[in-house]
This record gives structure tokens, C-alpha cells and sequence, in this order.
């Protein structure tokens, strides 16, 4: 339809994760130009989103202008640019709500303990993003067990197993079965590449 051929090798021939379906579904029904557009939009908005987020974390003791030229360079750099229309935009904005999930104290509150580890719960869940490009998460699991996290590590776990179940809902298990398989014997083979 567009030109693009499907018999091309990996990593040239890309492929998405059911998660992946299950939002673009709300952008079926637009047209191509359109949908594109949109998809656009919204990966620019999570850029501005991310952006602001860098500048939160960074040291206010920098100045505005030293604080913007590194939110340039790192958010709104051109390989950060090269990210619309992809799910990187979505990806580097979980991370780092994640982050500030882990990193920022609890407002006053009853339970703060009961507060933290629902912080931490919620990180792993939005970590779980990654699984968007499996070949991204994979140090995740085990650092999270070396940094002995749990509640994130839960999280994650609990967000994985929401991909895997989409997947069984979207394309069936069978289908949900190979793309596992073609993640765990290819991702290592064009991790270095």
C-alpha cells in the first residue's frame, strides 16, 4: 500500500508488539495523512512533556540558561526529534515520570510508607512502557533485582503481564507465542547493531 516492501530481513523489516495496537486502535478509523499527523502531535506533546520534566529535575542553581540548552540537547535534540513518529517519545516520557515517581517525597499524608510503595508500584508500571521495544527493557529486570526493588520490580511485572495479555486478546496466543520467540532469539542478535 505504501510502497514498502515486507520481505526485507530484520532489523530492517520492523515489527510492533500487540501493546502497540492497543494504542493506535483509537487512530484506525482516521486516514493515513491524518492518523500520521496525529500520531505527530501527540509524540511532540510527550517530547514537551519530558522537557518540562528535565527541567524540574535539573538544579535550579544552573540558571535558565545553562538548564535550556540541556533540555536541548537532550530532549530536543535531533536524535530525540527522530523519535516522532515512533514510540521513543512515549517510552522517554514514562521514564521519566517513573523517575520522579522514585524520586520525589511523599506529600504529607496518613501512610507515607503505604504512599511509596504505591510510587513505587506505579514506576514499574510505567516502566512497563518499555516493553513497547522489548530490546530496551531487557538490563531493566535484572537491575531491578540487584537494586533489590520490588515494588517496582512488581510493577513491572504486573504492566508485562497487561502486554501479554493484550497480545493474547489481540493476535491470539499462537501469535503472542512467536513474537516472544522472535524477541528472545533476535533482540540479542541486533542489540549490538
Amino acid at each position: 500500500m505504501l510502497g514498502i516492501s515486507t520481505r526485507l530481513p530484520p532489523p530492517a523489516n520492523f515489527f510492533n508488539t500487540p501493546l502497540a495496537a492497543v494504542f493506535m486502535a483509537p487512530f484506525a478509523k482516521l486516514p493515513l495523512r491524518t492518523r500520521i499527523a496525529v500520531f505527530d502531535i501527540v509524540s511532540l506533546g510527550m517530547l514537551a512533556g519530558s522537557a518540562l520534566i528535565v527541567l524540574r529535575l535539573l538544579p535550579s542553581d544552573l540558571g535558565w540558561d545553562r538548564r535550556t540548552l540541556l533540555v536541548v540537547l537532550g530532549v530536543g535534540s535531533l536524535p530525540a526529534m527522530s523519535a516522532i513518529a515512533q514510540w521513543d517519545s512515549l517510552m522517554l516520557l514514562a521514564t521519566l515520570l517513573a523517575f520522579l515517581l522514585l524520586r520525589e517525597a511523599p506529600s504529607s499524608t496518613a501512610s507515607p510508607a503505604r504512599h511509596r510503595s504505591l510510587r513505587r508500584l506505579g514506576a514499574g508500571l510505567l516502566l512497563s512502557l518499555l516493553l513497547l521495544k522489548p530490546q530496551v527493557a531487557w538490563l531493566l529486570v535484572p537491575a531491578l533485582l540487584a537494586a533489590r526493588s520490588w515494588r517496582v520490580l512488581a510493577g513491572f511485572v504486573l504492566g508485562g503481564a497487561a502486554n501479554l495479555a493484550s497480545g493474547m486478546l489481540t493476535v491470539g496466543p499462537a501469535q503472542t507465542l512467536r513474537i516472544v520467540s522472535f524477541i528472545t532469539t533476535q533482540t540479542p542478535r541486533y542489540a549490538g547493531s
